[in-house]
């Protein structure tokens, strides 16, 4: 996979998370792919005996979890992302068809940014994740300093371009989730139409993924 190919790739992917994440926490108060703060959140619940709260976070926390798993079982074979993108957008729009209502819709919302997270984390030659950013910070500071001394442009472009990809997504959620009944239903048609051209590209053999 080409510096481009990855760069575009990691975008289109940070773009959708920044979109869902801003979605589920203005209609849920809850994260459903950054787990820090969804670990601190299980604390002041527990500090706080709010336990019908505390078991929100934790099924966030797991559902996350499984989503990556079950990304890493579908890709166990070589396969490429496309069908994990399918996977995470049938669950999203599954969610996103009814109201946002605590459990109902935290668990598939956050198993679907899990499996769209572990569906792909190499980029040509940059690991990021593409659904929270405190790593890819990490990455960017380093990138910064590497390009400094001449090292890995390349890195930085990626990071870059996924910071600011996940910034433009969060924007467009924040106003789907005040203008639209159902936002949800655009970045689940996103990643749907990701995952067949993934998936028809692949067949045919154009362009590999």
């Amino acid at each position: 996979m080409g510096i481009f190919d990855g760069t575009r790739m990691a975008a289109g992917m940070a773009g959708v998370a920044g979109f869902v994440n801003a979605v589920a926490y203005l209609g849920l108060h809850a994260f459903v792919a950054p787990m820090t703060g969804m670990v601190v959140q299980v604390g002041f619940d527990l500090a706080s005996q709010k336990w019908q709260d505390a078991v929100l976070s934790l099924l966030a926390i797991a559902s996350f979890t499984a989503g990556v798993v079950i990304a890493r079982y579908v890709r166990r074979d070589e396969r490429g992302p496309g069908l994990c993108w399918l996977l995470s957008g049938i669950t999203l729009a599954i969610a996103g068809l009814h109201p946002l209502d605590g459990l109902a819709s935290l668990a598939p919302i956050a198993g679907a940014l899990g499996c769209l997270n572990g569906s792909q984390t190499r980029f040509g030659m940059v690991t990021l994740n593409t659904t929270f950013l405190t790593g890819n910070l990490e990455r960017l500071g380093e990138a910064i300093a590497d390009r400094a001394m001449q090292h890995r442009p390349a890195q930085l472009v990626c990071v870059a371009s996924i910071i600011l990809a996940y910034l433009a997504g969060a924007t467009a959620g924040a106003a789907a989730e005040r203008h639209l009944s159902a936002p949800l239903l655009l970045p689940a048609a996103a990643l749907a139409l990701m995952g067949v051209v993934a998936q028809v590209r692949r067949q045919i053999g154009s362009a590999p993924i």
